[in-house]
């Protein structure tokens, strides 16, 4: 179940990524930078 469709990504302070949250959850890039993880 979602929870919004849309999602905001800050780096320092300014909007750097924005869009629909499940094209969000699913960049690999978004992921490595922001979230620490690895894409598999």
């Amino acid at each position: 179940r979602e929870v919004t469709d849309s999602a905001w990504v800050m780096d320092s302070g300014s909007i750097v990524h924005h869009g629909e949250s499940k094209a969000l959850l699913i960049d690999d890039q978004i992921a490595q930078i922001y979230l620490g993880e690895m894409p598999v």
